[in-house]
């Protein structure tokens, strides 16, 4: 018996000495806030954001570390958590706008490239300072652009008081800021979230991807559609591995953060050369170009939204749909859907490569075409090309999504012309059978 309880004593004694000195830690924070701030030890470290379309580095998202000299590197955990139940986070949280924005004048300085810093305000920090204006003023002050800045906040800063939220949140609106949600799909009111508010990004929880199988995958497209439909762009959280990053890019998702792509780094000047040098730095005309892209959902689009006037974020019957770039002359797939790739090999194209490859040998009749295509477009919005494929008779559908600094982005759909007459059919079918179900709802 003296050998079972000599144990439990033991782990009960290290559980006791866990929790006093956590507790004394969370003093220490306490005590020592505005001394951390004063002399550095409270900083923003930096983790990348990658576009999922080109891979280059596209933001950061900056996260509050203490360094201490006595204790070492704190749990966020600790002292956020300390600094919260006692009032005092908006300190941190204004320290961390100001050191972002000193570093972002220090970049600009150097003459490095810079992409838009994301960082995360409490709750609190509504209630304990004007926070809106502490953000103008330092963004003022250090001469940065506020479309470099964006405001994360999760769904429980929105709980207590959201009227006073939604006048918050159109007020960085109308400043010129984007407001994201943070963690998106970790609470229970999530949706409620969503509709009462503007974001214009989500933040997917990483959650979604520490348990990666069919039904998080299932959950992940249907955010990514559904966010898509509403007009916000979709980030991931989490990303660690090739197959994350396969699937993400797969289902449309705009933006990816996580290990994959590097730790929350501390800043140094030279750093932002380093990133130009290996994966790239998005520019601000690249950002515009794919975030006019990334709007475009083939994950559910009709073929009526194929057509002239309507948009081109989707609704109803997934379609054969890839999103194809014309630059210096020559196509290039940058995306596309299942239904695309498997399309392919009905008018006698084995792959996108192969596609690529087809429609840039200019030696070809359908290369010279999509280039007249191309020209139509830029005028028209909308073009259709007939083609044949073998003895396969086929139609190339195409719509303008953006044009930007020599680059044309297209929505693309090649079809036969029977399996085109097929699902128009289906359509059409759909299209009845939700009419007369509205009509037995008003029975």
């Amino acid at each position: 018996m003296d050998v079972v309880r000599a144990p439990g004593r033991a782990v009960g004694n290290s559980h006791a000495l866990g929790i006093a000195h956590d507790n004394d830690l969370r003093t220490y924070v306490i005590t020592h806030i505005n001394e951390a701030i004063d002399n550095g030890w409270v900083r923003p470290y930096y983790q990348p954001v990658v576009r999922t379309l080109s891979g280059k580095l596209c933001g950061f998202e900056a996260l509050a570390r203490w360094e201490d000299p006595v204790h070492g590197l704190l749990d966020p955990c600790v002292f956020i958590g300390a600094l919260e139940e006692t009032r005092l986070i908006h300190l941190l949280d204004c320290s961390i706008i100001r050191q972002v924005c000193q570093q972002y004048r220090a970049c600009v300085d150097n003459g490095e490239p810079t992409v838009p810093v994301s960082f995360n305000l409490s709750r609190l920090d509504f209630d304990l300072c004007d926070i809106f204006s502490i953000v103008e003023s330092t963004a003022h002050e250090f001469g940065v652009p506020r479309r470099m800045l964006n405001i994360e906040i999760t769904e429980t800063v929105l709980g207590t008081d959201p009227a006073y939220m939604a006048d918050m949140m159109r007020k960085f609106h109308e400043a010129g800021y984007q407001v994201w949600m943070d963690d998106f799909g970790s609470g229970y009111s999530t949706l409620n979230a969503l509709k009462d508010f503007d974001f214009d990004e989500l933040k997917i929880d990483m959650e979604f991807l520490n348990r990666f199988g069919e039904k998080s995958k299932t959950i992940l497209a249907s955010v990514v559609d559904m966010a898509k439909k509403l007009g916000i762009q979709t980030l991931a959280e989490g990303v660690e591995t090739e197959e994350h990053q396969v699937y993400l890019r797969r289902i449309g998702c705009e933006k990816m953060q996580g290990y994959l792509f590097g730790k929350p780094q501390p800043f140094s000047v030279g750093d932002m050369h380093k990133f130009a040098d290996t994966i790239g730095v998005e520019t601000t005309a690249e950002r515009l170009y794919f975030n006019d892209i990334g709007a475009v959902n083939t994950l559910s689009m009709s073929e009526r939204n194929l057509t002239p006037g309507n948009p081109t974020h989707g609704y109803v019957t997934s379609m054969p749909l890839a999103i194809t770039e014309f630059a210096d002359g020559a196509f290039r797939v940058i995306d596309s859907n299942r239904v695309f790739r498997e399309g392919l090999a009905n008018v006698g194209i084995s792959s996108v490569e192969e596609a690529e490859r087809l429609i840039n040998d200019t030696s070809r009749p359908l290369a010279r075409q999509s280039r007249q295509l191309v020209e139509t477009i830029e005028v028209e919005k909308y073009a259709r090309l007939d083609f044949v494929a073998g003895d396969i008779a086929c139609v190339m559908r195409a719509k303008h999504i953006t044009t930007r600094n020599g680059k044309t982005a297209l929505l693309v759909s090649i079809d036969d012309t029977i399996e085109q007459s097929e699902r128009k059919r289906h359509e059409r079918m759909d299209d009845l059978l939700a009419v007369m179900y509205t009509i037995y709802e008003h029975v």
